[in-house]
């Protein structure tokens, strides 16, 4: 995802106090910070992006606890609590069992099990769905990032569905570019482009997941 320069210092900011135990500090820049946007959703996920899981679970608690509608917010900190834990919360447990997302992040705490007969009871919206592709990109786990592309293929996913899909990882990319292991990740660009028929209104799309697919493969040593 695109993340401003002004959040990527905020965030880091924060998890340096947080690392520090400077609660003081640290409550100062929250009320400095609150109404400059500091908990939408969007710079919860640059959090997520970055990679900063205590000041995502710090972030979603403050959301939890200060805004009217916070279910965003309640869905992260379960699953960013229980993968911190390495165990559900209770919290997570009340989360509906089939979304996709509560899969992404049993295997996440799982390790190397991949369930694909629990992947298959999945149900959710698209936005579900995508929710799960984030966290698992957000992991740098791309080996669950296939399993859904290919369950979307096994389910029918619309072509907004994929083109949703690609607008959200397409920003995300320079955040991959030092990783190594993106084999995966290029076969799963490769099978979504795939899935879009080779009209010219699709043209664009189909060539920039092509690219992309192409840039991981190489990027992995795999081409």
């Amino acid at each position: 995802m695109l993340i401003r320069e002004t959040d990527r210092q905020r965030l880091l900011l924060i998890d340096r106090l947080l690392r520090q135990q400077n609660h003081q500090q640290l409550e100062q820049v929250i009320v400095a910070e609150a109404a400059r946007g500091l908990f939408t959703i969007e710079v919860l996920g640059a959090a997520r992006a970055l990679r900063l899981a205590p000041v995502v679970i710090y972030l979603a608690t403050l959301g939890v606890e200060n805004l009217p509608d916070a279910g965003g917010h309640a869905l992260w900190l379960a699953v960013y609590q229980s993968i911190a834990k390495g165990a559900e919360t209770e919290a997570f447990r009340r989360l509906q069992d089939r979304l996709p997302v509560k899969w992404v992040t049993r295997m996440v705490m799982a390790g190397d099990t991949i369930d694909m007969a629990a992947l298959a009871r999945c149900k959710g919206k698209p936005d579900d769905w995508l929710t799960a592709f984030e966290l698992a990109v957000d992991q740098h786990r791309f080996d669950l990032f296939e399993r859904l592309v290919e369950q979307g293929v096994r389910r029918k996913a619309t072509i907004e569905d994929w083109l949703n899909l690609a607008k959200m990882m397409m920003p995300r990319q320079p955040l991959l570019a030092r990783l190594r292991d993106l084999e995966p990740l290029g076969r799963s660009y490769a099978r979504m482009r795939g899935q879009l028929p080779a009209i010219a209104e699709l043209a664009n799309s189909r060539s920039l997941l092509a690219l992309q697919a192409a840039r991981c493969l190489a990027q992995s040593g795999d081409h």
